[in-house]
C-alpha cells in the first residue's frame, strides 16, 4: 500500500477468496488499524472458518500428528495453532454485483474450499483467481492438487471462466498474467482428463 501511495483509510472493503490463513492474513489489524470502518466480504460456506468458529479445514493444528507439526518451521507453526480470523460483514451467496471498481461479480468457484469465490471486475476485465488458478513457469495451471480439498469440483469450477471477458489474471500464487485464461482452462480440463483415463 506504502509503494502505491494508499493509506489504510483509504481502503473500503476487504474481499476475501476463501478461509486459509494466507488468505485471511491480516484482515483484522487492517480493519483496526483503519477505525474499523472497512467492510469484510467472504463467501457463506467459509464465514464459520474465517470468523474463528469453525477450525480452519486445512491447517488444524489439532488434526495433525506429532511429526507433520514439528516439519512446520517455528515462526509459521504459531499461526496454526493461532489462526488469523476476522468478522464477515456481508455474505457473499448466489449472484450479485458489488459497487466498487464500478463493479465486481463475485464468482462461485468452490473445490480449492468449499467457499472459495473469485472476483471479476468488468472494467478492467480483470479475474482476481485467489487460489482457483496459480501462474507459474510463465502459463496458467490449475489449483494444487496438495492444497485442494476437492480437485474435481475445483476443475470444474474454472469453467465459469470461460463465460467472461477476460484480459487480466491475477493469481495470489504467482501473480499477474496478461490474456485470457480459456486457453490454459482448456489444458488443464484436457490434462486431468488424461490423467484419469
Amino acid at each position: 500500500l506504502g509503494e502505491l501511495s494508499i493509506s489504510i483509510e483509504q481502503l473500503k472493503v476487504i474481499l476475501l477468496t476463501h478461509q486459509d490463513l494466507d488468505h485471511i492474513g491480516c484482515a483484522t489489524d487492517i480493519r483496526k488499524k483503519s477505525n474499523e470502518n472497512i467492510i469484510v466480504y467472504a463467501h457463506e460456506f467459509d464465514k464459520p472458518y474465517i470468523e474463528g468458529k469453525l477450525l480452519l479445514i486445512k491447517t488444524n493444528a489439532s488434526r495433525m500428528s506429532n511429526e507433520e507439526l514439528a516439519a512446520i518451521p517455528d515462526e509459521i507453526k504459531y499461526l496454526y495453532t493461532n489462526p488469523p480470523k476476522v468478522d464477515v460483514d456481508i455474505v457473499l451467496k448466489g449472484s450479485q454485483m458489488l459497487p466498487y471498481c464500478e463493479g465486481i461479480e463475485p464468482i462461485f468457484t468452490p473445490g480449492h474450499t468449499p467457499g472459495h469465490v473469485s472476483f471479476y471486475l468488468r472494467k478492467s476485465k480483470t479475474l482476481v483467481a485467489g487460489d482457483a488458478l496459480v501462474f507459474a513457469n510463465g502459463q496458467l495451471m490449475g489449483p494444487v492438487k496438495q492444497t485442494t480439498l476437492n480437485m474435481d469440483q475445483a476443475v470444474h469450477s474454472l469453467e465459469k471462466f470461460l463465460h467472461y471477458d477476460i484480459e487480466h489474471v491475477i493469481c495470489y500464487h504467482g501473480g499477474y498474467f496478461q490474456g485470457c485464461p480459456k486457453e490454459a482452462i482448456l489444458r488443464i480440463k484436457e490434462h486431468i482428463a488424461q490423467g484419469e483415463s
